[in-house]
């Protein structure tokens, strides 16, 4: 979110499908990365994920599918679309292959949490993401899961109406409705009418490499090119010792010393971003106006005299 840029964030989640989600000019800052600051509709978060699902593809929501009137005769419907392409397939891919990996999830959040039932289907692959909202004093208010196939996108949320903090934040409840639900409505609906086959998930897209870096095997866009560190380079800024500015024009030449940083270059926005060693401070640059303390001494009568 910092590389890319918070308004920049926004659009890509306005285009996804949280066209409610700070769109009165409120701000969330850095915690739009995990959802804060605004309120979301389920309904469209449900569609945002169902874009993902559709490998970047967006789809405007449909309520009403069919139109008859009192005679039985059709008189208006809802026809599919092609959509419009708002992400890239493969970062739609890894964004999904993430939220489906049940082992890599496993390591962190550990396995017996992971696989459970309702976070993961031996049946019927999915992604799935959970989320819980407090009410600013510690105490969760909000459980949500959702969960996506590329068929069909739910979002599951349990809470109170009034807001009233929850009894635990487990989300329990939402796995369990989800477990209940994800492989019968897969199977007999969407495999009934032939949507979808029993063991079916995400089209892997063209151009997607499975490369081992640094140890580990995983997927990589096409533009990255481990040979050549993929945009990241080493750089020697300069900077005063002393007060850890970035050296200007003014800054003495004796007050410079010269340190190496590491530049990544984001190949898809062209942004950079900068790793400096603390207490080195590359955004900021010296004012000149810093002069270190100076102490000069003498000898007189075999003593030494600070002045």
């Amino acid at each position: 979110l910092y590389i890319n840029g918070i308004e920049n964030s926004l659009e890509v989640a306005h285009k996804l499908g949280d066209k409610s989600y700070c769109a009165n000019g409120e701000t969330a800052g850095l915690s739009m990365a995990i959802g804060g600051g605004c309120s979301v509709r389920p309904v469209e978060h449900a569609n945002a994920y169902a874009t993902l699902a559709r490998g970047g593809t967006y789809k405007d929501l449909a309520y009403i599918l069919e139109v008859k009137n009192s005679a039985g005769d059709v008189i208006e419907s809802w026809t599919d679309s092609e959509g419009e392409r708002v992400v890239d397939p493969q970062v739609a891919f890894m964004v999904t292959d993430i939220l489906a990996d049940v082992n890599t999830r496993g390591s962190v959040w550990g396995y017996s949490f992971s696989s459970q039932p309702g976070f993961w289907s031996a049946t019927t692959p999915y992604a799935a993401k959970t989320g819980t909202t407090d009410n600013g004093l510690g105490y969760a208010k909000d459980s949500w899961i959702i969960a996506y196939s590329p068929v069909l996108s739910t979002v599951i949320w349990n809470g109170n109406h009034d807001g009233h903090p929850l009894v635990g934040d487990s989300h329990a409840i939402c796995f369990k409705i989800n477990e209940m639900y994800q492989d019968r409505v897969h199977q007999e609906v969407y495999q009934s009418d032939g949507r979808w086959s029993p063991g079916q998930t995400f089209e892997r897209p063209a151009g997607l490499q499975t490369l081992t870096v640094a140890g580990k095997t995983d997927i990589w866009p096409s533009w990255f090119n481990a040979s050549k560190n993929s945009g990241v380079a080493k750089e020697t800024l300069t900077f005063n010792k002393y007060n850890h500015l970035l050296a200007a024009a003014c800054t003495p030449e004796d007050y410079k010393v010269s340190i190496e940083v590491t530049k990544t270059t984001d190949p898809m926005t062209g942004n950079e971003v900068y790793s400096v060693p603390e207490p080195y401070n590359r955004d900021v640059s010296d004012t000149c106006d810093y002069r270190p303390a100076q102490v000069s001494l003498s000898v007189r009568d075999c003593k030494i005299y600070a002045n």
